[in-house]
């Protein structure tokens, strides 16, 4: 009676851990796109996504485009950096891009302006 006892556990426990694994991934999302300065893409670039006191970030191709993946979906303040990008979209603080990501595939394009 013990022993069936400690595997019904087990398996009401593995179960449980199962679920909560799914659930978790179900918020998981991607998020590509391509970021252009004054019409043209910006090259040598890293884009960030601010949450809380956390920071998920990625290199831009020479073409201008970025992928993140497996981040968690909510509400991100975006940072763009690279070469000309006006200082104002450089800092959490001052950047005023704002992006919903959804759980799955999210395309964000940013198109910025030096002035």
């Amino acid at each position: 009676m013990k022993t069936r006892c400690v595997l019904l556990a087990g398996a009401v426990l593995l179960t449980h851990l199962s679920s909560a694994s799914f659930a978790a991934d179900e918020e998981i999302a991607s998020v590509t796109g391509t970021i252009t300065l004054d019409g043209l893409p910006i090259r040598h670039g890293r884009v960030f996504m601010f949450f809380d006191d956390q920071f998920i970030g990625a290199k831009m191709s020479k073409e201008g485009k970025f992928k993140l993946k497996r981040i968690p979906s909510g509400k991100y303040k975006v940072v763009i950096e690279g070469d000309g990008v006006p200082a104002k979209y450089h800092s959490d603080e001052r950047s005023e891009l704002i992006v919903n990501v959804e759980k799955g595939a999210n395309v964000h394009d940013f198109v910025l302006h030096s002035k």
